[in-house]
């Protein structure tokens, strides 16, 4: 027998007051997309990459499209190179591109290209300066 089954709504209710917001944001989507933003991405300020590669690796479609709404703009204008595996990628959306193909999510993979898209149409004349460029490649190896 559940516990809602066994109490009143009114006792239900005082208990959700005393859960913490950090437990409710795991309970459903609306509490994930009310509090995530001040719970979550505060704990992954150091970790963000990991956690984008754990997202895309896991083929979590919801968090991405999250993501992707919040960040968007700030991945596609972002004038700094990321780097990972000799790689130099010109855009943060560039390198998230190649993980989620390097994974086979392609459902992630194509969440992003509609979104650029969708972005393109909006937004014609603010094209990112940075979108053409290519992936550059370092091989550096050492030899005996």
């Amino acid at each position: 027998m559940l516990l809602y089954q066994i109490f009143p709504s009114e006792i239900i209710e005082i208990i959700w007051n005393y859960i913490p917001i950090s437990i409710k944001v795991w309970v459903s989507k609306i509490y994930y997309e009310k509090y995530h933003y001040s719970i979550i991405y505060p704990k992954l300020k150091l970790n963000y990459n990991s956690y984008m590669r754990w997202v895309i690796r896991n083929h979590y479609t919801y968090l991405m499209k999250i993501n992707v709404n919040e960040h968007y703009s700030l991945w596609s204008s972002k004038l700094v190179n990321i780097k990972y595996k000799n790689k130099t990628y010109p855009t943060y959306i560039s390198y998230v591109k190649t993980l989620s193909l390097e994974n086979n999510s392609n459902k992630i993979y194509s969440l992003i290209k509609n979104y650029e898209k969708e972005n393109e149409k909006n937004n014609k004349t603010n094209k990112s300066l940075k979108s053409n460029k290519k992936i550059k490649y370092k091989k550096n190896q050492w030899s005996n």
